[in-house]
């Protein structure tokens, strides 16, 4: 049987924020995070990022979080960086790669 990509709506990724957080930020979280969701063999039935910012020593600290609720399975990855687009940017790379190890449960 072949896989069938299964689309999630950017609108329907649920984005909780901390921090200054701009909201070019949200748009690539919520896109970042629905375009994995193809990667799954099963429909994704809730997506939840978190996005927060903390103060640190010299610099702020931004953490990406994600949350995929894959046919009742939940496939979670975290990244911390320098900024935000940095942190979602490893998000996507961990979030990758935990879809894909999942996948091949299925």
């Amino acid at each position: 049987m072949r896989h069938r990509s299964i689309a999630l709506d950017p609108a329907d990724v649920q984005v909780r924020i901390r921090g200054g957080i701009r909201s070019a930020d949200i748009r690539r979280a919520r896109q970042t995070v629905a375009d994995l969701a193809r990667l799954t063999h099963e429909p994704v039935l809730g997506a939840t990022v978190k996005l927060a910012t903390a103060p640190g020593h010299a610099a702020e600290r931004r953490t990406a979080e994600a949350v995929l609720d894959v046919q009742g399975r939940l496939i979670r990855a975290q990244a911390h960086a320098a900024s935000t687009r940095a942190a979602i940017h490893l998000l996507s790379a961990r979030l990758r790669t935990r879809l894909l190890e999942t996948a091949r449960d299925w």
